[in-house]
């Protein structure tokens, strides 16, 4: 069974690196560029997703209220925040275990690390993805 992400993120070039770096990690990987469409697609598979990374000033929505409706419904799920604007809003993180705010413009090597603590904070497997990452570095 193939892990399950969700990115919602509103930049193409954006979201196609986020795609890229789960793919290497064997997600299949959902896209939206609004908090309704993501609200859409988490709906249909809410307890699935593994990770779920949401561009916190969405021009559609509401980053951080679509991140306490998803958390709400699934308590578990490793939830990346990212943003490029500080925001006092945004420490409500910071009691959140199974949360984590990346800053943009992030580097690759903190993408990776991401998906890296998904994968180690929920006991998957990803020996195999160690050789893939090396080979993109």
């Amino acid at each position: 069974m193939k892990n399950v992400a969700l990115v919602v993120e509103e930049e193409a070039l954006v979201c196609s690196l986020i795609t890229h770096v789960l793919a290497i990690f064997d997600f299949e990987v959902f896209h939206a560029e609004s908090e309704l469409n993501a609200l859409s697609l988490f709906n249909k598979r809410e307890k699935e997703y593994r990770y779920i990374y949401i561009d916190y000033n969405l021009r559609k929505g509401n980053g951080l209220k679509l991140y306490q409706t998803i958390r709400e419904r699934n308590p578990s799920v490793l939830i990346v925040i990212a943003s490029g604007m500080p925001d006092n809003n945004l420490l409500v993180l910071n009691s959140d275990v199974n949360s984590l705010f990346l800053p943009k413009p992030f580097s690759l090597d903190d993408l990776i690390k991401s998906v890296q603590r998904t994968m180690e904070t929920q006991n998957y497997e990803y020996d195999d993805s160690q050789k893939r990452i090396a080979a993109v570095m």
